[in-house]
């Protein structure tokens, strides 16, 4: 476009609000056509990839090797994913305050993945470091005082008359 057909241009967009209309209009279908070609294509080429089994073997094992050149933050990242922000740091304190064991059993605490931040479900209130086995053992009981209670009871019955066979 020369400097006399741009002139021409803005004095008639400045001019003719009706073309200034029929232009915006234009212009507004011209870059919504754009888009969705563009969008159809990006997800053309993301399936393609996402189907290619060597592709996804490298991207899990990018991840993997992520996970296993920085695992302190794998699981800092892992722990504030699950239990909210902050939920890292306070599972350190934690540890330090249990002198690293279980708050139920006292068993020294592995620091692994089978170490867990105990919670409870219905606030998200955190609340102490516990093994795995514990942990999972106060999730059996569905966190109910009364049935740990009866289990207690129910044991105690049982060590106090030994079953003969």
């Amino acid at each position: 476009m020369g400097i006399e057909a741009n002139r021409r241009y803005y004095e008639k967009m400045r001019l003719d609000p009706e073309y200034r209309k029929r232009r915006a209009e234009h212009s507004r279908q011209s870059r919504l056509r754009h888009l969705e070609e563009a969008k159809k294509r990006e997800l053309a080429y993301g399936a393609k990839r996402r189907l290619d089994p060597a592709y996804v073997e490298r991207e899990r094992q990018r991840g993997r090797d992520r996970a296993a050149a920085h695992p302190e933050e794998n699981k800092a990242r892992l722990r504030d994913s699950l239990y909210g922000k902050g939920a890292h740091d306070y599972f350190k304190e934690t540890i330090v305050e249990q002198n690293n064991k279980c708050a139920v059993c006292g068993e020294v605490l592995d620091m692994s993945y089978n170490t867990h931040l105990d919670h409870d479900h219905a606030t998200g209130q955190w609340r102490s470091v516990l093994c795995g086995g514990c942990n999972a053992g106060l999730g059996n009981f569905r966190e109910n005082p009364d049935y740990l209670l009866r289990a207690i009871a129910y044991l105690s019955k049982w060590k106090a008359s030994p079953c003969t066979q």
